[in-house]
């Protein structure tokens, strides 16, 4: 008798050892090994800078969790590469056929359904959608990432009434069409245009008040059209005006140089902030927007924005290493028309960001 109450008693720790095990592999598959969610049905659809949004959609039949994914994004700042969160899901789902809107609002910035930052979409940038394995499964990618990539404009995102135009996924393709968040987007309205002017601003002398421009490209380029545009601050009031125009022919050689006299007096500027464009002033895009090619910025826009005198001032020339797509830097002279790179004096480090 006392050998089968024995023999029982095993049976059931036997039994409740097996069980343990089998609990315990349960919750290791559930917790410790368990895979991402699935996201292949998930995309990015639409991307609006101008309206602070980024619309997914689910292309499949199932809901979907976004529990652990991510919107990253790739841009440079001050000459370093640098990537961000946009968003990360935590309780969000998305049913088969629908849409997931997620806004920037400064006051729920990172809760759940809304953006963690604001970014532009006027620049060259990387945009993804990745899962919580960190596997990415729908991207935007705008321009040609290089040196100097994200710091020169390219097409606008507006049209001449200012209204705002998105990145829109139609067909197979990324297009310009009517900001439609949380709806089916809209009829394409224009191409979205992938390439740099090769032609660059490469030095700045402020005390001659001449401006080098760079052509990177291996053919010439004519610059008729071609304005220079200068930003300060007067009396209060934005002062906007064209320093320098190609009202004629004028043809840059092939990785050749052309230097440019501004038509006011720029030296007073090198402990001021301000801000210089290049842009097309002959050709509009699809939009009605002039191009902005290249750009530089010094200072933070804001109240007393130029009237102010920065700790750092510019003393020398503001050069371009290497030549048309390199960082800017401080030359303790002038190198107008021939290339850059001897005699630097330090880094230039731009005292804020408009953008």
């Amino acid at each position: 008798m006392k050998s089968i109450r024995l023999l029982l008693l095993l049976g059931v720790a036997c039994s409740a050892l097996l069980s343990c095990s089998k609990s315990g592999d349960e919750f290791n598959n559930e917790s410790g090994s368990q895979s991402a969610a699935d996201l292949t049905s998930v995309r990015l659809n639409e991307i609006d800078g101008a309206e602070d949004f980024i619309e997914l959609y689910n292309t499949g039949t199932e809901t979907v969790s976004l529990e652990g994914a991510k919107i990253r994004r790739w841009r440079v700042a001050e000459g370093i590469d640098d990537e961000q969160t946009l968003w990360e899901g935590t309780s969000e789902t998305i049913a088969p056929g629908a849409y997931l809107c997620l806004r920037y609002d400064e006051a729920k910035a990172g809760t759940a359904g809304y953006l963690k930052r604001d970014f532009s979409s006027r620049k060259n940038t990387s945009i993804w959608l990745q899962d919580a394995d960190e596997k990415v499964v729908s991207e935007f990618t705008r321009g040609t990432k290089s040196v100097g990539w994200n710091q020169i404009h390219m097409q606008r995102c507006r049209n001449a009434s200012e209204v705002a135009y998105s990145y829109s996924f139609v067909g197979t393709k990324w297009v310009y069409a009517e900001s439609t968040p949380a709806a089916a987007n809209g009829s394409r309205v224009g191409e979205i245009d992938q390439t740099m002017m090769p032609v660059v601003m490469n030095e700045i002398d402020l005390e001659s008040g001449k401006i080098e421009l760079y052509n990177a490209s291996d053919a010439e380029v004519n610059v008729i059209g071609f304005q220079l545009r200068w930003s300060r601050m007067k009396d209060d009031d934005a002062d906007n005006r064209t320093i320098w125009e190609a009202t004629s022919k004028t043809v840059i050689p092939a990785k050749g140089y052309l230097v440019v006299e501004s038509e006011i007096s720029l030296s007073e500027y090198a402990s001021k902030n301000f801000h210089l464009r290049l842009r097309d002033g002959s050709h509009q895009d699809f939009m009605g927007e002039k191009y902005v090619w290249d750009d530089f910025k010094r200072g933070s826009k804001g109240e007393g924005w130029t009237t102010v005198t920065l700790t750092s001032p510019i003393v020398g020339s503001m050069v371009r290493i290497p030549d048309g797509t390199g960082d800017w830097y401080l030359a303790s002279s002038a190198s107008l028309g021939s290339t850059n790179g001897t005699s630097l004096s330090g880094k230039l480090v731009p005292d804020g960001d408009w953008y």
